[in-house]
């Protein structure tokens, strides 16, 4: 087995531990999802370098082999996620004369995650 295949054959298993989608990655990464499909099933001949590293960054995961832990991208992702949805909130209610104060604010952020978290990991990680 090639040394270059050792980390490429962790990356599917990568994207499937987090729930994402090969398109979501394939955005996360700004690559082609038909790119994003050769990288995961090992055939690398007709991709760069930097597709796959972009790949890999997106999951998480270094040419070194060590890796974000799973359930910190999961939080930090829930966390960004819950942020764009509590400013989405402020911003609608700011045009309406009752924007949030930070605690009101940090308390959605924290509802939000929470819903976040318990829904489906694929969902977590599509646009808001």
């Amino acid at each position: 087995m090639a040394v270059a295949s050792i980390p490429l054959s962790r990356l599917d298993t990568r994207r499937r531990e987090l729930g994402m989608t090969i398109d979501t990655l394939a955005k996360k990464a700004s690559v082609s999802t038909a790119t994003a499909k050769r990288v995961l099933r090992g055939d690398c001949n007709s991709v760069s370098f930097g597709a796959v590293t972009s790949l890999a960054d997106a999951l998480g995961v270094s040419f070194g082999l060590e890796e974000t832990p799973v359930e910190e991208m999961i939080e930090r992702q829930a966390t960004l996620k819950a942020r764009r949805l509590a400013s989405m909130v402020q911003g609608t209610s700011a045009l309406e004369d009752q924007g949030l104060d930070a605690d009101d604010f940090n308390e959605l952020v924290r509802r939000s995650k929470r819903r976040v978290l318990a829904g489906s990991h694929r969902r977590l990680w599509e646009e808001v």
